[in-house]
């Protein structure tokens, strides 16, 4: 990881990213190693079909978690390679690129072998930032002129990409592990092609965001009620589909705040965090591999680990505020 001063930044996506991390963080916090179970409509459960709130939607809100990242990845990824390779040119954009998740990669599964010898875990795990990395390669495909330079050419592919991924869901799957797998990776790439079209649109104006959201919610609506139910425990099309509305819905909110309260501030000391995301999911792995060391804990246990860790967040956050530092790889 280097560390380097922040410049260029676009504060709407900063400081959702940095919501993310507090909530990833409260996940990790008060879900595994526990004495209690949280309501049906926080946790992995798949059983909240007699809910109505989330019937439609027919998964939890911690179900939007994986598919998140790629959300946030796909807001911005174009556009900073795009920026990069005027900057450095192509040879250089690539070379970086592929380094980046190369190292993303090795990092993760360095961590995940530590914790294997500590834990009694398997080092084989994929782990949600293996798919990351992995997704990362994957789009290397999709980064020719034609394809980064052309909004509609990548929503064009990304839903040709979640057909393919339903019509030959079984012999994807195939490749399944923990946390989606490399399976699920084929679906990811999808959300993150169609995601970096959405970006593109929401950027031009809030009306045509706001009509792109309605047409998601139809889509969304469609695809559960006459294809096939979302469904976090297979990661099938629908939950690909549904994650994309219900995050883009959040978006979506985001950036009326933005426009009309924030006017396009950044938020202090959460916008920090999102800057340097990586470092931050890292941080959390290690932080919630304390909870291996302990009997299952209680609500209270859980509630000081949560505020003590987001305490120390806060803190890192105002600092590297201050300083306009980032840590990234």
């Amino acid at each position: 990881m280097n560390t380097i001063k922040s410049s260029g930044r676009i504060a709407l996506i900063d400081n959702i990213r940095g919501i993310i991390v507090i909530a990833f963080l409260a996940l990790h916090a008060f879900w595994g190693n526990t004495q209690y179970d949280l309501p049906e409509w926080i946790t992995h459960n798949g059983h909240v079909a007699d809910i109505p709130i989330m019937s439609f939607a027919n998964i939890a809100i911690m179900d939007f978690g994986p598919v998140a990242f790629y959300f946030i990845i796909g807001l911005t990824i174009f556009m900073s390679f795009n920026k990069r390779v005027e900057r450095d040119g192509k040879k250089a954009a690539y070379s970086r690129y592929l380094l980046r998740n190369a190292v993303l990669f090795s990092i993760t599964k360095i961590i995940l072998f530590v914790r294997s010898k500590v834990t009694g875990g398997d080092f084989l795990e994929w782990d949600n930032i293996c798919s990351i990395a992995f997704v990362g390669f994957l789009l290397m495909l999709f980064m020719f002129d034609c394809i980064r330079k052309k909004p509609y050419v990548r929503l064009v592919l990304g839903i040709a990409v979640l057909a393919i991924y339903k019509l030959a869901y079984k012999q994807i799957m195939f490749l399944y592990s923990t946390n989606g797998g490399i399976g699920a990776c084929i679906g990811f790439v999808g959300v993150v092609l169609i995601t970096s079209y959405i970006a593109e649109l929401a950027r031009e104006s809030i009306l045509k965001h706001a009509i792109l959201t309605f047409l998601l919610f139809i889509v969304a609506w469609l695809v559960s009620t006459t294809i096939e139910k979302p469904d976090f425990s297979d990661y099938n099309m629908a939950y690909m589909v549904m994650c994309l509305f219900g995050l883009n819905l959040v978006y979506f909110i985001f950036s009326i705040i933005d426009k009309f309260f924030l006017k396009g501030k950044e938020i202090p000391i959460i916008a920090p965090l999102g800057k340097s995301l990586i470092f931050f999911l890292y941080l959390t792995f290690i932080t919630d591999a304390i909870k291996y060391f302990m009997d299952p804990l209680s609500l209270t246990q859980s509630s000081i680990s949560f505020f003590v860790c987001l305490f120390a967040y806060l803190i890192i956050g105002y600092f590297f505020g201050k300083k306009k530092i980032i840590v990234k790889l």
